[in-house]
């Protein structure tokens, strides 16, 4: 899979309103920002942002299949959608000559952002009050007569337009040539070879500095009042608003707390950018609940995603493979083989069928006594937890049996890559596909991202390996998830050629990812035998700020996943402090296990010291048992080591 298609699977920013409606999921994260109350949406590149705004926008609403239509949430207020545009950037880059002040550059960018904010809300109040014949249709108003004509008025002398008719067509029309103008005299002012004054960029641009809460509120009252809804509420969804001028951004932010009560602002953002450097007065910011709701677009735990990974994959197998759609996940996928357990699961297994849970014992026999001579340490590990490995029933009905359950992941990891000829090394070989296969592998590894686990069907529908048969093979799933996960790799090392204008990365974001990745593996495979390895780092104060800004990259772009809120209402202003894991999309390109485990910190990880409480367990001097014992099933002979209570 090439980094375009990994990304364009189920891209909200280049469909419909209709088509992101046909495939929509809704979640618990759309509830929360649903709600007649300001939101701040922060989430990572790809997370769904574009989907859950445009879902809340007028045209969204309309947009339900008559079939999810009592999914549809029962809002009081009208959306009005404000895609991202980067245009105002490109007409400040356009502009850094020495010929004019970086304050007007700065006002011709806010000026680009709010007539693009304006048009949005022109063509929103145009859909509104068309004529569509459905008397039932979401949010319809008639605005006719001298009421309309009053109001177009009255729009127009606030935006400052001058209207070939009294119509909104004309109004919308209007806006969309100011921003062609607006390009065309941002050129003319760059080609001048002498500075141009404020004076003479307002001449040019008449509209400069129009204020953008206060021009979207009043027209929005005056149509409310002309339609007889005094009340009636707006709901401005500003998407990717880390693009936005960071004057802009100000501003809006601090209208969470002080806006007018007509217009609810919800806001999507990156979790790292300029926007969280914003200095915040504790006499006036805006706060969690009382002013904002804030909706995290991430799941550091798996099990808070993966009921929303069953509806998403459920929808997109009732559009392409209805043939699979009813059948349970862990049917059509399989489970895991290698258990997901993280360091604080304690799901329950007393209701475990003993037929399986007797055979499992088994596996989990031939396995530690396969790793057995290949680990010394794993073996003095089993001697101290009186753990024997020909008898793991026993064992199984003690206090054992939750550390049988924990260490038998890290137990196949290696065995998969440890050597069989020198103790301690690894081998090379291929990524342990059986980690990375099953239904509970692949919602792990789409990480709650609707995109990324579309991305994962995608490739195992159209790939090599792709039968239909239930379940769906291992190596279809294993393949696909290697290849959606190298697709993953690309974007990241592409960071390192285009970072983004506000974050200035030290070291390319794929490099940190590669040295984080490393040091996991080897704790995980050549290192003394651990119960809990780590697989957490913590940026901790020591970290170069040259590196925590491309941590900040890797953030945006969903490679790390971050364990605690942001510190900021916004985002993330520091990382000092906070424990990350990579994702789990990258977790069979790096050779290393679906599970959250111990942290450990960042600067200990670039030093490539250990901090851990981690005694180096020697190689047993015992002598050796003199007798080999056979295991059921293994095949061969295998000698162990040291007086073992087995």
């Amino acid at each position: 899979m090439s980094e375009s298609i990994f990304l364009s699977a189920f891209n909200a920013k280049t469909m419909t309103f209709s088509e992101v409606a046909d495939s929509f999921c809704p979640s618990k994260k759309y509830e929360d920002l649903a709600g007649a109350w300001n939101a701040l949406l922060i989430g990572p590149r790809g997370s769904g942002k574009t989907t859950l705004m445009k879902m809340l926008s007028l045209q969204g609403m309309r947009a339900w299949p008559a079939e999810k239509i009592a999914s549809r949430p029962d809002i009081n207020y009208t959306g009005i959608f404000v895609p991202a545009d980067i245009a105002w950037s490109e007409m400040v880059r356009a502009l850094t000559r020495d010929n004019i002040e970086p304050s007007l550059a700065g006002l011709v960018a806010e000026t680009a952002f709010v007539t693009n904010t304006l048009l949005s809300v022109a063509r929103t109040i145009e859909l509104r009050v068309a004529r569509t014949g459905n008397p039932n249709e979401f949010n319809s108003i008639s605005l006719t007569g001298s009421a309309h004509d009053e109001w177009i008025k009255h729009v127009a002398k606030l935006w400052g337009i001058t209207l070939s008719s009294l119509s909104i067509r004309a109004l919308t029309g209007a806006l969309e040539t100011r921003l062609i103008r607006l390009r065309q005299e941002v050129r003319f002012v760059a080609l001048q070879p002498e500075k141009i004054s404020e004076s003479g960029l307002r001449e040019r641009i008449p509209h400069l500095g129009l204020p953008l809460i206060e021009s979207v509120a009043q027209a929005l009252i005056s149509f409310n009042y002309a339609v007889g809804m005094p009340d009636h509420k707006w709901a401005l969804l500003l998407d990717e608003f880390e693009v936005a001028p960071l004057p802009l951004q100000s501003t809006v932010l601090r209208a969470l707390r002080g806006g007018a009560p007509e217009l609810l602002l919800k806001v999507a953002l990156a979790p790292c950018g300029p926007h969280t450097t914003l200095v915040e007065d504790p006499n006036t910011k805006p706060s969690d609940r009382n002013d904002f709701r804030q909706v995290l677009l991430w799941y550091p735990d798996r099990g808070q995603a993966e009921r929303f990974c069953e509806d998403v994959c459920r929808g997109w197998l009732n559009k392409i493979a209805p043939e699979y759609a009813t059948l349970p996940l862990n049917v059509l996928f399989g489970s895991s083989s290698i258990a997901i357990v993280d360091d604080d699961d304690s799901s329950d297994e007393s209701e475990q069928d003993e037929t399986e849970r007797q055979k499992k014992l088994q596996e989990l026999s031939k396995l530690f006594l396969a790793l057995i001579p290949k680990d010394p340490t794993f073996a003095e590990f089993l001697y101290r937890r009186k753990i024997d490995p020909l008898d793991l029933a026993a064992s199984d009905g003690t206090y054992a049996r939750a550390t049988i359950r924990k260490i038998a992941p890290i137990a196949a990891f290696r065995n998969a890559y440890r050597s069989n000829k020198a103790l301690g090394k690894k081998r090379g070989r291929k990524p342990f596909a059986a980690a990375y296969v099953g239904w509970e592998s692949l919602a792990a590894m789409s990480e709650g991202n609707p995109r990324w686990l579309i991305g994962l069907l995608i490739s195992i529908w159209t790939g090599r390996y792709f039968k239909k048969t239930v379940p769906i093979s291992m190596a279809a799933q294993a393949d696909a998830s290697k290849e959606t996960g190298g697709a993953f790799v690309e974007m990241l090392r592409s960071l390192a050629t285009r970072p983004t204008p506000d974050i200035r990365a030290g070291e390319p974001v794929l490099t940190i990812i590669e040295k984080l990745a490393k040091f996991f593996h080897d704790k995980l495979v050549t290192k003394s035998f651990l119960e809990d390895p780590p697989l957490v780092f913590e940026v901790d104060a020591a970290t170069p700020p040259e590196i925590e800004e491309s941590l900040r990259l890797a953030l945006n772009h969903g490679a790390i996943i971050c364990y605690q809120d942001p510190d900021k209402s916004v985002g993330y202003d520091s990382l000092i402090g906070r424990q990350f894991r990579l994702a789990f999309l990258l977790a069979q390109q790096f050779k290393l296990p679906i599970r959250k485990s111990k942290h450990i910190s960042l600067s200990a990880i670039l030093r490539n010291e250990d901090e851990l409480d981690d005694v180096k367990t020697p190689e047993p001097k015992l002598p050796l048992v003199q007798k080999t014992v056979i295991a059921q099933d293994v095949g061969s002979k295998i000698p162990l080591q040291g007086e073992l209570p087995w």
